[in-house]
C-alpha cells in the first residue's frame, strides 16, 4: 500500500453499510416486494390492489388501516385539538336542535287546540297541522342542493333560520286552524333546508381525524331537541295558553344560530372554497377551525382538497354537468346505496316509537297520561345519552361495525315487542309483564338506533362522494329520508288499525324491514371511517361485485 498517496476527499469514499444495516435493509424491501413475481397463479388477499390503499392517493389522507382517534389523531389530532371545530359545529347544529324541537312540540301543542278550535271532530285538519311540515321540509331538502352549491353553504342556513323564526312565532301566534297549518309548513321549509345543509357543512370544515364524531353532533342535536320538546310540553301543559309558549321557544334556537354565525362563527366550509376557486378564502377558513398553532396544516389541507377532487373527477365515467339527471356521472351506486339506508333508517319505527310512544306506554299498561308522558321523557333522555356515547365511539369503532351491531339489537326488540303485544291482546300475557318487557324492548331498541341508525347514515352520505356530488347526494338523501318519513306518518295510523289491534304485525314488519337491512349493510355499505373519496369508491365497487356473485 502506497503511503504516499494523498487520500481521496470524503465524498468520494465509498461507506459499506454495516451487516446490521444489510440485514434490516433486506428484510424491508422484502417486506414491501411481497411475494416473488414467479408466483402468479392466484393474487395473494392482502397484496391485492381492490383490499389495499392506492399508492396514487393524497398523501395527506390517513391510511385505511389505521384508527387516526385511537393513536392520538395523527398529524391533524383528536377531540381536544380540535376544540374549535367541535365549536363551530355545535353552533350550526342549533339549526339541527330546531330539527327535533319543531317537529314533535306538535304532539302536547295539539291536545289543548283540539279543545279550543273544536278539532275532535276534524281530523283531517289535525293530520295536516301535523304532515304539513313534513311535506314543505322535502321541497326545502330538494332545493338545498342547488342553492347551497351556488350560493354557499352557510348562506343557505342562515336564509333557513328566517322561516325557522317567522314560523314558530306565526304558530304560536295563530288565532285559526288555516294560520296554524300555513305556519307550520313555512316552518317545514326552514327544517328542511337546514336538515340537508347541516350535516353537509359541519363534515366538510372537519379533518379526517374528527369527522365521524363531528357528523354526529347533528343526530345529537336532533335527539336533544326532541327531549326538550317533552320537557316542555310537561311543564306548559297546565299552563293558560300555554301551546302559544310551547311554538314560540322555537324561535330561540334559531335566532342564536343567526346571531353566532353572523359575528363569532362566520366561517364558510372551506371544500366549497376550494370548489370555487377561492383558496385565500378557504385558507383564512382553515386557520379558524385549526387555530394558529397548526397553521402548517392549512396549505396541506387544501392540498389534499384538490387532490381528491381532481382524483373523484378522473374515475367518473361523465364529465361534470349542470344537468340534475347527470350531476351524479358514475356514482349511482353509491347514491343508491345511501337513499336506501335512509328507507331503512326510516321504515325502522323509530319515528313512529317516539311520535306515538305516550300511547303505545297507554296501550302497553301505562294507566294514567302523565306515567306514559314521563316513559316518554326517559326514551327520549337515553336517546340523548346513547348519541353521546355514540360520539365518542364512531371514531374507534368505524362506521360499518355500528352500524350492523345497531341492528342487532333493533331486530331482537322490534320482535320480541310485536310478540308480546300480540299474546297481550289475545289474553295470554299479564299486563304488568308486558308493560315492563315492552319498555325494556322499546329501550333497547332506541339504544341500537342511536348507536348507529340514527348518526351513520347522514355521515356515510358526506363521506362516500367528492365535493362537487355531496351536496346533491345529501340533498336527494334528506328529500327521500323526509318522502318515507311523511308516507309512514300517514300510513301508521291506518296500518295499525282503530283500536291497535294490527299492532304487532306492524311491529313484526319493521322487524324484517331491519333484517333486510342489516345483510344489506354487511354486503355492500363499505368502512368510510379515514378513508379517502377515492378509496371509499373502490372498495363500493369491490363490495358490489361480491354481492352480485
Amino acid at each position: 500500500h502506497d503511503r504516499s498517496r494523498p487520500p481521496r476527499p470524503a465524498s468520494q469514499v465509498s461507506r459499506r453499510p454495516s451487516r446490521r444495516r444489510r440485514r434490516s435493509t433486506h428484510r424491508t424491501r422484502s417486506r414491501v416486494a411481497g411475494p416473488p413475481p414467479g408466483n402468479m397463479s392466484a393474487p395473494d388477499p392482502v397484496t391485492s390492489p381492490l383490499l389495499q390503499q392506492p399508492a396514487d392517493l393524497p398523501e395527506d389522507e390517513p391510511d385505511a388501516g389505521t384508527d387516526v382517534a385511537a393513536t392520538g389523531g395523527g398529524e391533524y389530532g383528536g377531540a381536544v385539538a380540535n376544540w374549535r371545530v367541535f365549536a363551530f359545529a355545535s353552533v350550526h347544529c342549533l339549526a339541527a336542535f330546531c330539527f327535533g324541537y319543531d317537529t314533535v312540540i306538535v304532539s302536547p301543542a295539539m291536545e289543548p287546540l283540539k279543545a279550543l278550535w273544536n278539532l275532535n271532530d276534524q281530523p283531517i285538519l289535525v293530520g295536516l297541522s301535523v304532515s304539513g311540515l313534513i311535506g314543505s321540509a322535502l321541497v326545502g331538502a330538494l332545493i338545498a342542493a342547488p342553492l347551497a352549491n351556488r350560493f354557499g353553504r352557510l348562506p343557505v342556513l342562515l336564509a333557513a333560520d328566517v322561516p325557522l323564526v317567522l314560523g314558530a312565532l306565526g304558530c304560536a301566534g295563530s288565532v285559526h286552524v288555516a294560520m296554524l297549518i300555513a305556519m307550520r309548513v313555512l316552518l317545514g321549509v326552514g327544517i328542511g333546508l337546514e336538515s340537508m345543509v347541516v350535516p353537509l357543512i359541519i363534515t366538510e370544515m372537519s379533518p379526517p381525524s374528527v369527522r365521524g364524531a363531528v357528523g354526529t353532533l347533528n343526530q345529537l342535536f336532533i335527539t336533544v331537541g326532541i327531549l326538550v320538546s317533552y320537557v316542555v310540553g310537561l311543564a306548559f301543559n297546565d299552563v293558560s295558553f300555554g301551546w302559544r309558549f310551547m311554538f314560540g321557544l322555537g324561535a330561540v334556537p334559531a335566532l342564536a344560530h343567526a346571531a353566532l354565525s353572523l359575528t363569532v362563527c362566520r366561517i364558510e366550509s372551506p371544500r366549497w372554497l376550494v370548489l370555487k376557486g377561492r383558496d385565500d378564502a378557504a385558507r383564512r377558513a382553515l386557520r379558524r377551525l385549526y387555530g394558529a398553532h397548526r397553521a402548517h396544516l392549512v396549505d396541506k389541507t387544501v392540498a389534499e382538497i384538490k387532490s381528491t377532487q381532481a382524483k373523484a373527477d378522473a374515475d367518473a365515467t361523465e364529465p361534470p354537468s349542470s344537468n340534475p339527471l347527470k350531476i351524479f356521472g358514475g356514482m349511482w351506486w353509491p347514491l343508491a346505496l345511501g337513499l336506501f339506508i335512509q328507507v331503512v333508517q326510516q321504515w325502522s319505527g323509530i319515528n313512529a316509537i317516539l311520535f306515538y310512544s305516550t300511547a303505545f306506554f297507554k296501550s302497553a299498561g301505562f294507566q294514567s297520561d302523565r306515567d306514559a308522558l314521563l316513559a316518554s321523557m326517559g326514551l327520549g333522555a337515553l336517546n340523548v345519552v346513547v348519541t353521546m356515547a355514540s360520539v365518542y365511539l364512531i371514531e374507534r369503532a368505524g362506521r360499518r361495525v355500528l352500524l350492523w351491531g345497531g341492528l342487532i339489537p333493533m331486530i331482537g326488540a322490534q320482535l320480541t315487542v310485536g310478540t308480546c303485544y300480540y299474546l297481550y291482546t289475545a289474553g295470554r300475557l299479564d299486563e304488568k309483564i308486558n308493560a315492563y318487557v315492552s319498555i325494556a324492548m322499546v329501550c333497547l331498541y332506541v339504544i341500537g338506533f342511536a348507536v348507529g341508525l340514527g348518526p351513520i347514515p347522514w355521515l356515510i352520505m358526506s363521506e362516500m362522494f367528492p365535493s362537487r356530488q355531496r351536496a346533491a347526494a345529501m340533498s336527494a338523501a334528506t328529500g327521500t329520508n323526509w318522502l318515507v318519513n311523511g308516507l309512514l306518518a300517514l300510513l301508521f295510523p291506518v296500518m295499525v288499525g282503530k283500536q291497535n289491534e294490527y299492532a304487532s304485525y306492524v311491529f313484526w314488519g319493521f322487524t324484517v324491514i331491519c333484517l333486510l337491512g342489516l345483510v344489506f349493510v354487511v354486503v355492500f355499505v363499505p368502512e368510510t371511517k379515514n378513508k379517502s373519496v377515492p378509496l371509499v369508491q373502490r372498495e363500493l365497487r369491490r363490495r358490489a361485485r361480491l354481492g352480485c356473485l
